[in-house]
């Protein structure tokens, strides 16, 4: 397993993040098609302090275990929404007696709906409790589930949507050294 800490966040220009998030790093690269363009970004989110997980190979997912038990973060990146739909299979499978209501908008600090941006909230019921919140942005839609212990949530969700803002996307950086002539 790997700490899913790349990076601690730290205060500076622009806006804080609560000091019980660490910041993940994933990314998305794909060739263009007919149907998607190409796409080469980094995706950084928040995530709870603590909690240690497998990224995919892809670098596209990760999930995360809370350090006591408390249950599961799945984070995954794509590039259209008709490519969740393996991700929420694998959500399916792994939390059969979880039941995600229907979708409806949730307000987070810094989405800009002009810009095309928005964020969509699923509430998670039965025999776990949680949340699946889907943000788009900078052209990617990063999915973050997450199933946890009824006595967990409580506290974990105001981790959570300090969690949402985070969301950042960039460009990958070409890391091809130019030569000196």
């Amino acid at each position: 397993m790997i700490a899913a800490a790349t990076l601690l966040i730290a205060a500076g220009p622009g806006p804080t993040s609560p000091p019980e998030l660490i910041l993940t790093e994933l990314q998305i690269r794909h060739r263009g098609t007919a149907e998607l363009p190409s796409i080469d970004k980094i995706v950084r989110v928040g995530l709870p302090k603590g909690w240690t997980g497998d990224r995919e190979a892809s670098g596209r997912s990760i999930l995360l275990f809370g350090p006591r038990g408390e249950g599961e973060i799945f984070v995954g990146v794509v590039s259209h929404p008709s490519q969740l739909g393996v991700f929420l299979q694998r959500l399916k499978k792994r939390h059969p007696g979880s039941v995600p209501s229907p979708p409806s908008a949730i307000e987070v600090h810094g989405i800009k709906p002009h810009k095309g941006e928005r964020a969509t909230r699923f509430e998670v019921t039965g025999r776990e409790l949680g949340e699946i919140v889907t943000v788009e942005r900078g052209e990617v839609i990063v999915m973050i589930a997450t199933f946890v212990a009824p006595n967990s949530w409580a506290q974990l969700s105001s981790i959570m949507k300090s969690a949402y803002p985070t969301v950042a996307v960039s460009e990958r950086q070409n890391k091809k050294e130019i030569k000196k002539p």
